[in-house]
């Protein structure tokens, strides 16, 4: 009787013991479960944190790049001109000093009402400041469809080239007006970062983020008076921001010239595009 029941009491310590190890192991598993998907959750997180971060520490990266690089330019932009605006679109503005030194080096006695010499070495070549009918520009290759240019915008005003692009596209004043009968017509608009393109690819005011998927030989039509003048593009070609030859065209040439920011809504460059009236 008394080896029976000794017998009986330690199988149930055994039983007890292995209750108790079985418990502890489901304990271990959950806890490794919490842990793993914790880790899950927390690189998850941090992916997505990363995705949303990138593009501006890649801007912040660039503006110093640019910050460098303005002290060979003369009268270069403020860091709020360098900056993205604020409460509007994600897009790189080059601010007026770009202009004004375009201007500057171009023609260093520029008068914003007399603008013609920065575009004309041929003097033959007819500059119409007062043209002021809206104009449309199509590349249907990259799928921009009759985008407003404003003409004769004075790019020496921030205020006035900052609202024209608003609107869409913008023809600097002091050159040819597309269609005028030779010289070269300079045309810009802003680019914007690609995932905030990749959401709004309607909007007019960065829709030269498509630019950089133009290639030679496609055509580029600008609508003016009701009237398609027909382009073909001859050079695509990325420049230092220091490079202010690009308003200047090819004698004995009709051209347009678009420029926009690259790399997209950055703009430690321009994208320039050539193309030659066919």
């Amino acid at each position: 009787m008394n080896m029976s029941f000794g017998t009986s009491n330690t199988n149930t310590e055994l039983i007890d013991e292995q209750k108790v190890k079985k418990q502890e192991n489901q304990k271990e598993k959950l806890k490794s479960a919490k842990f793993f998907l914790s880790s899950v959750l927390a690189i998850s997180g941090s992916i997505i944190l990363l995705s949303q971060l990138a593009p501006i520490g890649i801007s912040l990266l660039s503006a110093k790049v640019r910050e460098n690089s303005n002290n060979n330019i003369k009268d270069p932009a403020t860091s709020q001109e360098m900056a993205p605006a604020k409460n509007e679109l994600p897009y790189y503005d080059p601010g007026i000093s770009y202009f004004q030194n375009i201007i500057q080096h171009v023609s260093p006695d520029y008068n914003p009402e007399i603008a013609s010499a920065a575009n004309n070495a041929n003097s033959q070549i007819y500059i119409d400041e007062d043209y002021s009918d809206t104009m449309y520009l199509s590349i249907p290759s990259i799928g921009i469809n009759n985008v407003p240019i404003t003409p004769n915008v004075d790019s020496y005003d921030e205020k006035v080239y900052d609202n024209a692009l608003k609107k869409g596209l913008a023809h600097f004043k002091g050159t040819v007006i597309p269609g005028d009968g030779g010289g070269n017509s300079f045309i810009y608009g802003h680019s914007a970062v690609d995932s905030w393109f990749q959401a709004n690819q309607n909007n007019v005011e960065t829709v030269f983020s498509k630019l950089e998927n133009t290639e030679i030989a496609d055509t580029v039509t600008i609508t003016k008076n009701g009237e398609d003048l027909e382009y073909v593009i001859q050079k695509i070609k990325v420049i230092d921001p220091k490079d202010f030859e690009v308003i200047i065209g090819t004698p004995g040439k009709e051209t347009i010239t678009l420029m926009t920011c690259t790399p997209n809504g950055i703009g430690t460059q321009r994208l320039i595009v050539i193309a030659e009236r066919v």
